[in-house]
């Protein structure tokens, strides 16, 4: 079985002259007796590009990511934020329905023993009095992905707030500040997202 490194030219196209214009291209040949076979490179090639482009896109589709602003006072924020549904501002939150958002790469700019998640509502930069519940303020117990605590200085993780925000107003926009704060007070991130609350 012999094999031979050939050059074949292809014609793949039509240049401006209206002349066909011609592609070279690397084909291994085997000379099986009957004749020859030839594995177009071309075409495997092609389908490989297409491929690589589908699975690079697949995540942005599967896993968008939420915009958001930074909160007040030059607070640290995660390198990316993704809440379930919304890849634009304002997000729409169903009242009574979980809210489901995660904050990724989140680095710690202190070590703390403790992490206490707030979570503010606002109404024209009036805060409407809401407050996370009890049970979800001890990050340590519920949301931290990625590290346990106590958290080192420099410290990177995730974190994942899966709450149902019951407001008794429906159908306004308000500013939703979800944050972390170290044991001392200090903030470890905060960020802030426009939300249109429905019923």
């Amino acid at each position: 079985l012999a094999h031979l490194l050939h050059r074949v030219p292809v014609r793949v196209g039509w240049s401006q002259s209206g002349r066909p214009s011609e592609a070279w291209y690397l084909s291994d040949t085997c000379n099986l007796g009957q004749g020859s076979q030839t594995l177009d490179t071309i075409h495997y090639t092609a389908a490989m590009y297409k491929f690589l482009v589908l699975v690079a896109l697949l995540p942005a589709v599967v896993f968008g990511q939420t915009p958001f602003r930074p909160c007040s006072g030059g607070r640290p924020t995660p390198a990316s934020l993704n809440i379930e549904g919304c890849t634009s501002l304002p997000c729409t939150i169903q009242s009574g329905v979980p809210l489901v958002a995660r904050g990724i790469g989140i680095v710690s700019p202190v070590a703390t023993p403790t992490l206490t998640a707030h979570l503010t509502a606002r109404l024209l930069g009036l805060d409407v009095g809401f407050e996370i519940p009890e049970d979800l303020r001890d990050a340590c117990a519920v949301g931290l992905v990625g590290a346990t605590c106590p958290i080192a200085a420099g410290q990177s993780f995730d974190y994942t707030l899966n709450y149902s925000m019951e407001l008794p107003l429906t159908g306004i926009t308000v500013q939703v500040e979800v944050g972390l704060d170290a044991a001392d007070g200090t903030s470890v991130t905060c960020i802030e997202i426009d939300a249109t609350i429905t019923a």
